[in-house]
């Protein structure tokens, strides 16, 4: 006999102990006469002795044992037999099977099988219903109607009154499906129940040690953060160091992407593993109706962060967290695009940090990592950008503001072997034909390695867009195809502290607002401070040109380079006098010089030509070594010029000549002047002047005279005539020019 679907206590159903107790006499009398009986045969197989006397006698007292445990059991045997007849009768009747399942939800009724014929009890997440109360059983269809709907997840158990044709023990019905529902814990719950909390996390709290700390949900520790292989995600991307490619992978975009929209939903953080390399194909930080329809609310607004990075053997560390652009996409591996509007800014992004990942591009790629758009709280730290596309950018930046980077690498695969066939840039910051600024930005040790460009910052070929203030601490651009660092139009409030530019083929650094096919930017570069840069190696196409300078300013006002390093130079500084306002170059130092530098090298030369209102003015130059022209003649002359305070000549015959210098308001003026002019000229005012200055003016010629006309300039009593040969000096006190002193036909 087996019992059916539960499990039974003997004692419930009127077994007393004293039962038990007869059970195990009647066990031991059986095990008693089958000693007895083999003990018999023994004594018969020894009958053949000469003692048969003694052996009769044995067998006839084993003989006399056998039958007296014979008859106690069969006396206990009738006895077992009658109290079983009776409890297998209460277990017939009593009898249950259990049905389980999970509620999906909303469930009022359940169809059971067939062969049920009614149901003892329903329980439900380890809690049992009443039959009436909290359901009705309907006896010809088999279905059990609720009270009330089944709630998503509820574990329900039916333990239907039948007898199957195949029983089951008590041990199987525990290991069968909702077993479990029918053992209590110590608190009155099901075992099925504590282990749904274990599945689901709820119910389930952990307190952290440290004094004061509560305890707190561990479904809502875990929720906190997110990984790619909770979306099903599979690390196997294998990179070629060698070849610099993707070899395999699984395509993670569907799972990646998920994992990004719904960490940005939840207000989760991303957490990539240590050692996870994941192929993928582009992925989105913002709503796009057809590359990412499922993502809710603004751009950004999320927390990604991986392990160790690098690319210092020209692959991923070991430890190294990846993501993998697959080929094919000429677009961004990784964006968050928004749309700059002072009066829509919920369409903008920001509140985005990116920390210790590896981005990989590939042939295709257009732009590894792109933010447009966007402001506030943007942080990208300890990251390596790999680019592969020799046309294509690394980081950039379109319109974007209020952002930080910290320990960044960006390295591509220009080579010396195969000079300008990388124009892709590093670090790319730009405009996007908005109004909005690049503004509040800091690059600190960031690292840019064979570029095209290794850092280009301006608009362009955008109407608008201003870039300042930007700061960069420490970095470095490397072996740059083109140039090391390009500042063009629209860049304004721009410091540069500590910045290393090594071994650019053409320029370090240029600040220029003329784009390479010859068009100009609507503005121009302003305001622009570099303090202690190192420039090592650079200008190495040696042709003479602009290009083959370290420095070269084609443009701009307010450039001041301060306490530069040339080391193993070419040729210095060059800028175009003609262009270039409010120049200052202050004690730069010249270390060493490479050969072409000291057989043909500048140290620094002005282009264009001169402009008698621009500025340019040089400080305490230092050479250790020195290039085979440490300071051309034009450049000499713009500098003396400045170092006197501005001198300007006049040849158009006007009486007012004006001595404001440069592009201000008169707040400076020159502080010498020449007269060259082709007709007799009487000058009667000068206008410009800055009060307590002095003024020295000479003549080329006897055509100009200044007149003494007690209103604007007082002379020593008379007009002075002005000679090839003669200076006089003037003082303004704010009001009107006096005279300080003259000389006349000094030989």
């Amino acid at each position: 006999m087996a019992l059916i679907g539960c499990p039974v206590n003997v004692g419930q159903f009127g077994t007393t102990d004293k039962d038990l107790d007869r059970y195990k006499q009647a066990g031991e009398y059986a095990l008693e006469a089958k000693m007895y009986r083999d003990d018999s045969l023994t004594i018969y197989n020894e009958l053949k002795s000469d003692d048969i006397q003694e052996k009769i006698a044995r067998a006839e007292d084993a003989a006399n044992r056998a039958e007296t445990a014979e008859i106690h059991v069969a006396d206990m045997t009738a006895t077992v037999e009658a109290d079983f007849n009776i409890i297998d009768g209460w277990v017939k009747d009593m009898s249950v099977t259990p049905y389980g399942f999970t509620a999906v939800g909303g469930e009022v009724t359940v169809t059971l099988p067939s062969n049920f014929t009614k149901v003892s009890s329903i329980y439900i997440n380890g809690g049992r219903q009443e039959a009436g109360d909290d359901f009705t059983y309907n006896n010809s269809t088999h279905v059990v109607t609720f009270s009330s709907a089944l709630q998503p997840g509820d574990r329900v158990s039916v333990l239907a009154g039948t007898v199957y044709e195949k029983t089951s023990t008590i041990a199987q019905t525990l290991q069968g499906m909702g077993g479990a529902d029918y053992v209590k814990t110590g608190d009155g719950e099901s075992v099925q129940k504590k282990l749904n909390d274990l599945s689901s996390g709820s119910g389930i709290s952990i307190t952290k040690p440290f004094n004061g700390a509560v305890p707190q949900p561990l479904v809502s520790l875990v929720q906190d953060t997110v990984t790619p292989f909770d979306f099903g995600a599979v690390s196997d991307a294998v990179f070629d160091p060698n070849t610099q490619r993707l070899v395999s992978g699984t395509d993670n975009t569907i799972a990646l992407q998920t994992m990004f929209n719904e960490a940005h939903r939840r207000g989760a953080r991303v957490l990539f593993p240590l050692n996870g390399r994941f192929a993928t194909r582009s992925l989105y930080l913002y709503k796009d109706d057809v590359k990412n329809p499922n993502w809710e609310g603004r751009p950004g607004r999320l927390e990604i962060t991986g392990t160790t990075t690098g690319h210092s053997t020209g692959d991923v560390e070991t430890q190294g967290t990846a993501l993998f652009h697959i080929e094919g996409q000429a677009e961004p591996l990784l964006s968050m695009v928004g749309s700059f509007s002072l009066a829509n800014p919920s369409g903008m992004g920001g509140y985005l940090s990116i920390s210790r990942i590896n981005l990989v591009g590939s042939v295709d790629t257009t732009h590894v990592l792109l933010l447009q758009g966007s402001q506030g709280q943007i942080e990208i730290n300890d990251y390596t950008v790999k680019v592969l596309n020799p046309n294509g950018n690394g980081i950039t930046e379109s319109t974007t503001w209020e952002t930080t980077h910290r320990n960044g690498l960006i390295r591509g695969g220009a080579s010396l072997t195969s000079p300008g066939t990388w124009k892709g840039i590093g670090l790319n910051i730009m405009a996007d034909g908005t109004n909005g600024q690049v503004n509040m930005k800091i690059y600190n040790n960031v690292n840019i390695y064979k570029m095209g460009y290794g850092i280009r910052i301006g608009r362009r070929d955008k109407t608008q867009g201003t870039f300042g203030p930007l700061v960069f601490i420490g970095g470095q651009t490397s072996l740059s195809d083109e140039y090391g660092m390009w500042l063009d139009g629209g860049v304004i409030a721009f410091t540069s502290i500590g910045q290393q530019h090594e071994g650019a083929r053409k320029n370090a650094i240029r600040i220029d607002s003329k784009l390479e096919d010859g068009s100009l930017s609507t503005d121009l570069p302003r305001t622009i401070k570099f303090i202690s840069t190192y420039i090592t190696g650079s200008g190495t196409i040696e042709d003479g040109s602009e290009n083959s300078y370290a420095v070269y300013i084609a443009n701009g006002d307010g450039i001041e380079l301060d306490t530069m390093t040339f080391n193993t130079v070419g040729n210095g500084i060059g800028f175009d006098a003609g262009e270039v306002d409010n120049l200052l170059i202050r004690r730069p130092t010249f270390r060493t010089v490479r050969s072409y530098g000291q057989s043909n090298g500048i140290g620094i030369k002005a282009f264009g030509n001169q402009n008698a209102f621009k500025r340019h003015y040089l400080e305490r130059p230092v050479f250790n070594q020195n290039p085979s022209i440490k300071i051309e003649p034009t450049a000499k002359e713009v500098f003396a010029r400045g170092a006197a305070g501005g001198r300007i000549s006049f040849s158009t015959n006007t009486s007012t000549p004006s001595i404001i210098h440069g592009a201000g308001t008169g707040d400076e003026s020159f502080r010498q002047i020449n007269f060259n002019n082709s007709l007799p000229t009487v000058i009667t005012d000068i206008t410009g002047g800055t009060a307590f200055q002095t003024l020295l003016i000479t003549f080329s010629n006897d055509n100009t005279s200044i007149q003494h006309n007690h209103n604007q300039i007082w002379l020593a009593g008379s007009d002075f005539q002005g000679t090839s040969r003669s200076t006089i000096t003037l003082y303004y006190t704010g009001t009107e020019w006096r005279e300080v002193c003259r000389s006349t036909n000094v030989p």
